[in-house]
């Protein structure tokens, strides 16, 4: 098989779930201050709630897409193995 179409799955593997890790710790890390007072407490409570609904929609979908990466990567993995066996001489 030629080396250009060759991946190297674990260093591959690791830099997805790296990234992933990466975009985890900053939602984590997001602190959600805004300043309160008579007339702009309910508008930023209610702001607050939104963005804090994003954040946690937003984990979701990294947490998703960090299992479909490591999924595809071996599914590359296995459909390449499967292919250097049949097409061995």
């Amino acid at each position: 098989m030629p080396a250009r179409l060759q991946i190297d799955t674990e260093a591959t593997g690791t830099g997805l779930a790296a990234a992933a890790q990466d975009r985890s710790t900053a939602i984590a890390g997001t602190d959600i201050t805004l300043p309160q007072g008579l007339y702009v407490s309910a508008t930023n409570a209610l702001a607050a709630g939104l963005v804090s609904a994003r954040l946690a929609n937003l984990a979701t979908r990294v947490t998703a897409g960090a299992a479909t990466a490591q999924c595809s990567v071996a599914t590359y993995e296995t459909t390449e193995q499967a292919s250097a066996a049949s097409l061995t001489t």
